[in-house]
């Protein structure tokens, strides 16, 4: 049987205290584009996690026409949403400069154009691919005709 080893002060780390600016410039680097390195306006996680602002990643899809993350090149399906526990994190914690954002966002009509052609596009491409049925119904068919041609070469 083993013994208990006491725990000795050393092993023990003590915690220093964050400073309030330095916590407020760690919260603010955790909700920062990595596209355009300014806060995060409409929010829009991709598949792998990664978090861009909604007009970046528009940018960067119609710049590049591949639906891949801008960081990590993952390729994202179907059309991405805007991360509203994200955004709404963001509204509570930098209220003022996340109406900023926002206002410069919706007053640029450039902008605003590029969304509506992002989402139009995507949304196109969904439309466009054909019907397939789910790969699990496919097996169950292909399961099916395996065993009416393992009957019909029996008899």
């Amino acid at each position: 049987m083993r013994e208990a080893i006491p725990a000795t002060r050393s092993s023990v780390r003590p915690r220093s205290p964050i400073r309030p600016a330095m916590a407020e410039d760690l919260a603010e680097s955790l909700f920062t584009c990595s596209c355009c390195y300014d806060l995060l306006v409409e929010p829009t996680t991709l598949m792998c996690g990664h978090s861009f602002c909604r007009i970046c990643l528009a940018r960067w899809y119609l710049e590049s026409s591949k639906r891949e993350c801008p960081e990590c090149r993952q390729v994202y399906l179907g059309v991405p949403k805007v991360n509203i526990v994200l955004r709404s994190t963001i509204e509570k914690l930098f209220t003022e400069k996340a109406d900023e954002r926002l206002q410069d966002l919706h007053s640029d009509p450039s902008s605003m154009q590029k969304m509506a052609d992002f989402e139009k596009r995507l949304l196109s491409a969904e439309n466009a691919k054909p019907a397939s049925p789910p790969r699990n119904s496919l097996a169950f068919i292909k399961g099916i005709l395996f065993t009416f041609l393992s009957l019909g070469v029996s008899y």
